[in-house]
């Protein structure tokens, strides 16, 4: 290397080393600052499924605890003297059926009383034969969040029993399969 080659080299160096820093430096005050802070959405789901609950007043389902007399056989039915309460609760529309399980009451009855002859009421006008078997082909009631009901509804079902001169001859008749069903809709 020649005398005096070095510091040149170094000058030009310098030189360059100058001359980027400088060109960075002009570049990066062209460029718009960034902002060190960022936003960015995240999204949640949750599935909530249908839940429906129906709760029965048991205290309520003890249905003859009146006397079945003669003004009962000559009009045809007896009352039961009182409702079974239906209290459903449900985040979804759901519908409540009733139906029972076998087709006659109890096997010591002294004769096969039918389960037709226990007929149900919604509290609407007239009554429905409750049939075996065959669940959902008479609502008892629908509701849900969609049509305004509350989610916290009772359900009154009333009953009687039909009274037959000829076939309900005296003895102990028993039922123990209604079968009330709420599903969602």
């Amino acid at each position: 290397m020649k005398k005096g080659q070095g510091m040149n080299n170094l000058k030009l160096q310098g030189g360059l080393v100058f001359s980027l820093a400088l060109v960075l430096l002009l570049y990066l005050s062209a460029v718009p600052a960034f902002a060190v802070d960022d936003t960015d959405d995240v999204q949640v789901s949750v599935s909530i499924p249908p839940i429906v609950i129906l709760t029965l007043d048991k205290e309520s389902i003890n249905w003859l605890s009146s006397q079945i007399g003669i003004n009962d056989y000559n009009t045809g039915y007896t009352l039961v003297t009182k409702n079974v309460n239906c209290n459903i609760k449900s985040n979804t529309n759901w519908i409540l059926t009733v139906h029972g399980s076998s087709q006659y009451f109890n096997e010591t009855s002294p004769w096969q009383k039918p389960v037709g002859d226990i007929e149900w009421q919604d509290g609407g006008p007239g009554f429905n034969t409750l049939l075996w078997n065959d669940p959902g082909t008479i609502p008892v009631a629908e509701g849900g969040p969609q049509d305004g009901s509350d989610p916290d509804t009772d359900v009154q079902v009333g009953f009687h029993i039909l009274l037959d001169w000829d076939d309900d001859v005296a003895g102990y008749y028993e039922y123990s399969d209604v079968v009330f069903t709420l599903s969602n809709t």
